[in-house]
């Protein structure tokens, strides 16, 4: 029996907010190529690689409403932008936090050659390093939740 996961409202809300900033700030950049008073360097340099800067975070944005985490049995399944994970659960190295610049996350970690790990957007997170699932964007407690029971019951180890 598979089961599927998608990200909580909470981080709907999120990166819709951050897709959108970055929609506004390409189309700000992509307008301003044709400013009359930008220089000739300006419009040639800095303006479109800034607004394909702002087009790579927004596509990464508004992916992150589609992310999944799917189980089944043997395998639990990752799809976020640029990165796709299968792995069985044996493999699954530990539970543990993962921090950028803004957010905390909590989930799972494995070694890239672990499992099977796709790399379909060249700079996806985590694609030369330890690959992490994030399980709290996934549910607002994970651990006491459907998902946290699930990983408990398939995955015991990594709660010992």
């Amino acid at each position: 029996m598979e089961n599927q996961f998608h990200v909580t409202s909470k981080w709907m809300w999120v990166y819709g907010v951050f897709a959108g900033i970055c929609l506004a700030g390409f189309l700000a950049m992509f307008i301003a190529i044709f400013d009359k008073e930008a220089t000739e360097t300006q419009r040639i340099c800095s303006f479109p690689f800034t607004s394909l800067g702002y087009l790579y975070f927004a596509l990464q944005s508004i992916y992150g409403y589609y992310q999944t985490i799917t189980m089944d049995p043997n395998k639990i399944y990752f799809r976020t932008f640029g990165l796709n994970v299968e792995i069985n659960w044996h493999k699954i190295k530990r539970i543990g936090i993962y921090k950028n610049f803004f957010w905390r996350y909590e989930g799972l970690y494995l070694g890239k050659s672990d499992g099977n790990v796709t790399v379909w957007f060249p700079g996806a997170r985590f694609a030369n390093s330890e690959v992490f699932i994030p399980l709290s964007i996934f549910a607002e407690n994970w651990r006491d939740s459907e998902l946290g029971q699930q990983i408990k019951q398939r995955a015991p180890h990594l709660f010992q």
